[in-house]
């Protein structure tokens, strides 16, 4: 006997239903289930992303003038000599890396 389609969604429609009444019931749930209620209600994956977009546009212009700023606005600065220092060994200390490393 073949089961009609229709039957199967609303059937299915109807467990799903269940099961959210039930988590929003209970105690542990229930306040996960109303922050992503709210969630949805204000459009907060449109909101989201303005403000992800928001940020990138505005942060990496600020990286760009910060790096420029602490190179001193040199033309032949790599982000490499801003952030890490170069080593300073003198002989005194050479041969005492050169017996750490053995």
């Amino acid at each position: 006997m073949p089961i009609d389609p229709d039957f199967k969604i609303t059937d299915a429609r109807t467990r799903l239903e269940q099961r959210y009444d039930k988590l929003k019931r209970s105690r542990t749930t229930a306040p996960l289930v109303a922050v992503i209620q709210r969630f949805v209600e204000i459009d907060g994956f449109t909101l989201s992303g303005v403000l992800s977009i928001q940020l990138f546009t505005t942060v990496i212009p600020l990286i760009i003038i910060g790096f420029a700023y602490f190179s001193g606005f040199a033309s032949n600065a790599s982000v490499g000599d801003v952030g890490v220092p170069a080593p300073t060994l003198t002989r005194g200390q050479l041969p005492a890396a050169e017996a750490g490393s053995k």
